[in-house]
């Protein structure tokens, strides 16, 4: 993971849902680089808490593929977060970023 994206992560996601709205402010805009870096972090802290506390009926992998910028798909297992594969997945979740 690239050293500057928990960083990228807390500024993109304070920025626009603490700072900007407690200013009365719109939420600045934002580009794929960034949301990318979000994404990254947001995985991968999902795939380390899978890893420690599995989830209970989670027996067979999900794909989660996320649209806009900065999206992409993610594989979900018992062990946490995989890299897409040519394997069967049990259900594929798509949703806006």
């Amino acid at each position: 993971m690239p050293s500057g994206t928990p960083s990228v992560f807390d500024h993109h996601t304070h920025l626009r849902h603490d700072m900007a709205p407690a200013l009365g402010r719109g939420a600045p805009p934002t580009d794929a680089d960034r949301m990318r870096a979000v994404l990254t972090w947001m995985i991968a802290v999902l795939s380390n808490q899978i890893a420690q506390a599995p989830i209970a009926g989670l027996d067979a992998r999900v794909a989660l593929t996320l649209t806009g910028p900065g999206g992409g798909t993610w594989w979900i297992d018992e062990a946490g977060v995989l890299t897409p594969s040519d394997d069967k997945v049990a259900a594929h979740i798509t949703a806006p970023r």
